[in-house]
Order: C-alpha cells, then structure tokens, then sequence
C-alpha cells in the first residue's frame, strides 16, 4: 500500500540570532534542492533590524519580507509559491548560510534539517528550530493530510 500523500505550507522564517556580523546570506532546501534563497529579497537576514540592507523575517504566505519600513514584497517569489502538495514518505527541509564569494570562509554553513512525514500532520501550525553553527532561525510551517 503506498504512502498516504500530504502537504507541507511554509509559513514564516525568522532570524533570531545571525551568525554573521554583517548579516547573513541563508538559503532553504527541500530534498536537496534550493526553494528559497536570500538574494531575490536583495537584503542579507540579521537578528537586529537597524539597517536598511537587512530583513529579519520572510512571510512564505505572501512573499513579503519584514523591514524597517514595514513589511515588502519579494521582487521574484510569489504568494503560494511555497505550499508543497502530493508530498509522500521523508521530505527534509534544510537551511543553509551561503559563504560563496567570501574569502577565507570556506564552504557554506549548515544551519539544521527538519524531516517531515504525513505522521507529523498536525492540526495548526508547527515550529522548527535551527540552531546550528552559531545561528538561530525559527521556521514556522503547517504539514496537513491530503
């Protein structure tokens, strides 16, 4: 018998505590492939909102991100871009800190993995933490029965 199918909605990634001091350049994998990524808001994510080149908060919802302005949308993603359907077996989200183009940083910085099976379906919304190499994000998601 298969795999009863799922989805998975990403919610909300927010930046507690940056690894770098100049912001970082974070990126989202689902199953080994880049979903979201940084540049396409144009800002680096920090923990302390006090510039304008920083976001501390990206809404999956509706492709916004949190500025001193209030909050923006994302030139390039879209609302529902991220809401993953007919998901079956282990699906693994894993978030990265890019170290690409920065000399002597060698290779990019592993953030922490979630692993989500139907068996995690819940009613409401769910919360990851990742807090690996000196960083601390939180991703809020929703894994529902299809």
């Amino acid at each position: 018998m298969p795999d009863a199918t799922y989805r998975l909605t990403l919610v909300l990634l927010e930046c507690l505590q940056g690894q770098e001091f100049d912001g970082d350049e974070p990126y989202l994998k689902l199953n080994g492939e880049v979903i979201w990524a940084w540049e396409h808001m144009g800002r680096k994510m920090h923990d302390n909102l006090n510039a304008k080149s920083w976001t501390n908060a990206f809404d999956f919802r509706t492709a916004h991100f949190r500025t001193l302005e209030g909050w923006e949308p994302s030139p390039v993603y879209k609302a529902g871009q991220f809401e993953f359907t007919s998901l079956s077996g282990e699906v693994h989200i894993e978030l990265w800190e890019s170290d690409e183009g920065e000399l002597l940083r060698g290779d990019d910085d592993f953030l922490g993995e979630l692993v989500v099976t139907v068996d995690n379906a819940r009613m409401g919304e769910q919360i990851a933490v990742f807090d690996q190499n000196n960083a601390l994000y939180q991703l809020t998601y929703r894994i529902s029965p299809e």
